[in-house]
């Protein structure tokens, strides 16, 4: 079933105020690729038994240039002029990394190229296309290998063309599936002079400019051999304010490019590659430029330029700078694609930072030329944390440098921050003292940080009285992060019923602290549930809370039972009678005792009660007063034993 078509008309002066670094790459690794036709699925399809799985690159200077442009792939033969773009089109670049890159699926019809082309990538502001930008594929960067055979004739400026045959990246031919051609007439510069959608075998007629006017004929992008097209987008011919200029251009050619070259004010300068942006580095004054390129048919293009500075470049130092401290720092340009010469691996560098500790990552930068004064540095809102170290300051020709980025924060500052987490590491080495070569790598930093976890707690306390208790809570928090300044605040108006008797004060992550406290009703307040909310903190920041229940309650009134006492009396009646008992024995020993007295001691004893009131009551008293105190005593330990058993028979609440 042949696919519907929409046929645009494009005509418009092409401007290259905005560059793009334009660039079919494998999905997996973004190594530029240009795709072979694919017998089994009789195109040029990607994710086929013969082509990997391929991704557009485009990258910008910045995100935002890129930031939601419509973007189509579409067959054509130039700058202006017809075109062909399939249905389930143009996609939209949404997602753009730090550096400035979009990577777009190339599972969409359009993409498939069913026949052999060279297309041209539109980027533009409306899914119409119109006023887009075209940038062109070439083996620099990826293309759909194939070409084709035609006969021409011409009358005066008529044209007649007639596409005998297609022919895939072995040289053999094949049928397309879809047979729709751009054929177009080109001048040297890629504008249009006349073009036409038809077919193979099918015969169209063009419109030269005159009948002695150069062109090419252009069949889906493909054409003869031509010198490569270059053109300088920047340095524009203006001043500049610095002498570090982004060193942009297009150079494309169908052929290949061989080489390629610039000479800046008389001195030629070797590239070490055709496609990347770069940065110049020149001094304050008037400057001509002039880039060329040769194909590897012999053929050699070329552009120039002229423009003034102001002033030169500061020196740029090496490293990435102490945290904090401006630092010059050269502009952003596209980075290339991985390992075109200039690399910086991975692509998307992640650090952690685990609070209150320091994030680390690791990266290689490789270069097939050799690069001297090497430097390396993270742009992003959190580049005042960040230093980066590298292993030499100078590569050799396909050598290899490691680096280190370390973003070391204040644990204050971990907390607090809430800025943006993706950055750029840039990393730029001169390959001659006018020329600076710059790569980029996507950094992306993630912030763990402790988050605290408590349930509600209840207790009963007494008015009047205290009650101590604890309450658990965990650390929560992302990755690996710990807590090592803990402290808990109680609020509200009932706060001052509790006090924080200690709390567990560093807590590492998925561990449980306790808060143990004390709390106390003063007497006068009803009974009643008081709500008393808890903060808690790590470094005075708050990152958990909770409530303590309290329920106050009224002091119990106590109420005693009491039970049968009867059989008590049975120690009291023992008491008794050991008391008689007592006093009995303590007579006989006082009467065995006067019986033992000498006279003498006896005329003493009756002189000493001569003198004391006479009576029976009084005279018994003087005779039996100390066995009657052993018998009290008696009796009163048997009272207090048989008090003792009383009171531990009540029961009282």
């Amino acid at each position: 079933m042949r696919k519907a078509i929409f046929l645009f008309l494009f005509v418009a002066c092409i401007s290259f105020a905005q560059y793009y670094d334009i660039a079919i790459v494998r999905a997996n690794d973004s190594t530029v690729q240009s795709l072979v036709y694919d017998d089994n699925s009789t195109s040029y399809k990607d994710n086929s038994i013969e082509n990997p799985d391929m991704n557009l690159r485009i990258c910008a200077m910045q995100a935002s240039d890129l930031q939601n442009k419509y973007v189509g792939l579409a067959y054509a033969d130039g700058f202006d002029g017809d075109y062909i773009i399939l249905t389930h089109f143009p996609a939209r670049a949404t997602n753009i990394t730090p550096s400035g890159c979009a990577y777009l699926t190339l599972e969409i019809s359009s993409f498939r190229a069913w026949y052999p082309s060279i297309p041209y990538v539109f980027i533009s502001n409306s899914p119409s296309l119109s006023n887009a930008e075209r940038w062109k594929l070439s083996r620099l960067r990826g293309w759909f290998i194939g070409n084709y055979t035609l006969n021409k004739t011409q009358v005066g400026n008529a044209v007649n063309i007639t596409v005998t045959n297609a022919i895939e990246d072995t040289g053999a031919g094949i049928v397309p599936d879809v047979d729709y051609l751009v054929v177009g007439l080109v001048r040297y510069n890629y504008t249009t002079m006349d073009t036409g959608i038809t077919s193979v075998n099918d015969s169209i007629v063009l419109y030269a400019d005159s009948a002695t006017a150069p062109y090419k004929i252009f069949i889906n992008g493909i054409g003869p051999d031509t010198p490569p097209y270059v053109k300088i987008i920047t340095p524009e011919p203006k001043t500049y304010t610095s002498g570090t200029i982004p060193f942009t251009y297009q150079m494309f050619d169908d052929d290949d490019i061989a080489s390629c070259w610039y000479v800046l004010d008389g001195t030629r300068v070797d590239m070490p590659a055709c496609g990347p942006a770069y940065i110049l580095n020149v001094g304050s004054g008037s400057h001509s430029l002039t880039l060329y390129a040769n194909d590897t048919t012999g053929n050699v293009g070329s552009d120039s330029v002229s423009f003034i500075v102001g002033m030169a470049a500061p020196p740029r130092p090496p490293g990435g700078g102490p945290p904090g401290t401006p630092y010059y720092r050269p502009p952003i340009v596209p980075p290339p694609p991985p390992y075109v010469y200039f690399t910086i691996m991975p692509e998307n560098i992640n650090i952690t930072i685990d609070y209150p500790k320091e994030g680390k990552a690791n990266f290689k930068v490789s270069s097939t030329a050799a690069l001297e004064n090497v430097s390396c540095f993270v742009r992003g809102d959190f580049e005042n944390y960040t230093t980066v170290e590298i292993s030499n300051s100078n590569i050799p020709a396909n050598g290899t440098i490691e680096g280190t980025i370390t973003v070391s924060m204040p644990p204050i500052d971990i907390l607090d921050y809430n800025r943006g987490t993706v950055g750029t590491l840039q990393c730029t080495g001169q390959s001659s003292p006018t020329l600076i070569s710059s790569a980029l790598a996507n950094v992306y930093l993630t912030i763990n940080k402790p988050t605290f976890a408590a349930e509600d707690r209840s207790v009963e306390v007494i008015i009047g009285e205290s009650k101590e208790g604890v309450i658990p809570f965990f650390n929560v928090g992302a990755g690996n992060s710990s807590a090592i300044n803990i402290s808990v605040e109680f609020t509200g108006v009932y706060s001052r019923f509790v006090h924080v008797v200690n709390v567990t004060e560093k807590l590492e992550n998925g561990q449980m602290g306790l808060i143990h406290y004390r709390v106390s009703i003063p007497e006068g307040f009803e009974p009643y549930v008081y709500r008393v909310p808890f903060v808690l903190y790590e470094n005075g920041r708050i990152l958990g809370s909770g409530t303590l229940i309290i329920e106050a309650k009224q002091p119990p009134i106590t109420v005693c039972k009491v039970p049968d006492l009867l059989w008590t009396i049975i120690i009291l009646l023992l008491g008794l009678i050991v008391s008689i008992y007592v006093f009995r024995r303590k007579q006989r020993e006082e009467e065995e005792r006067i019986a033992r007295m000498s006279p003498a001691e006896i005329r003493k004893m009756m002189m000493e009660l001569k003198g004391k009131p006479k009576g029976r009551l009084q005279e018994w008293w003087e005779k039996n007063k100390k066995p009657l105190k052993y018998a009290a005593l008696t009796m009163l330990l048997f009272v207090i034993v048989w008090a003792i058993v009383v009171w531990s028979l009540l029961k009282c609440q």
